[in-house]
């Protein structure tokens, strides 16, 4: 699909992600193409999608819920964009999600804890939006994370020691958050 990243395309409306939610691609690279719209419920329908990237475009709207459908979804970018409204707790059905890249949008509502169902999560960016609450305790049970981006939110409370434990045990890691509201004894980046 490079043909999709032309410099030349203007503007491609949701109709276009409507319209490949009819087939089930398998790998949906998108990115930097001035996409506008929202991202239609119906993408729950590309259950054997693996990777998703729709990062660095001009998409509104929340996050849908029929994402929790996606089970074989390895990758999700959607950094970059105008999304907005809170992460479904269905987050945690998706349990193949390796890295999952939401930040710089306009989120809100708290973090789920379902977000700790994910044990295969080695890259969670949640950056750069205005989630608030405490950091949840489940994300202790994202061992295999060697990349956490928590800062520029309202959230409170402490990462997780069993996160520093692992992130520790890593040679690229890296660790952000507000520390001076959030507990980070191992981040790598304080804000």
């Amino acid at each position: 699909m490079s043909h999709l990243n032309d410099p030349q395309i203007t503007t491609c409306q949701s109709y276009l992600l409507s319209d490949i939610c009819n087939h089930d691609p398998g790998d949906m690279q998108l990115y930097n193409n001035r996409l506008s719209g929202t991202i239609p419920f119906d993408i729950g329908k590309l259950v054997f999608m693996s990777t998703l990237y729709l990062d660095g475009n001009s998409l509104t709207g929340s996050i849908p819920s029929s994402f929790g459908r996606l089970r074989f979804l390895e990758s999700v970018y959607l950094f970059g964009n105008r999304f907005h409204g809170t992460i479904s707790s269905r987050i945690g059905d998706m349990t193949c999600l390796r890295h999952f890249r939401i930040n710089n949008n306009a989120l809100i509502g708290t973090v789920p804890t379902q977000i700790g169902l994910l044990s295969d999560l080695e890259t969670l960016f949640l950056h750069e939006n205005t989630f608030e609450g405490s950091v949840p305790d489940t994300m202790g049970n994202l061992t295999r994370v060697n990349k956490l981006l928590l800062h520029h939110n309202k959230l409170t409370g402490k990462v997780p020691k069993i996160i520093c434990k692992s992130i520790e045990d890593k040679i690229s890691a890296e660790l952000s958050s507000d520390c001076a509201v959030v507990e980070c004894p191992c981040c790598t980046h304080c804000y």
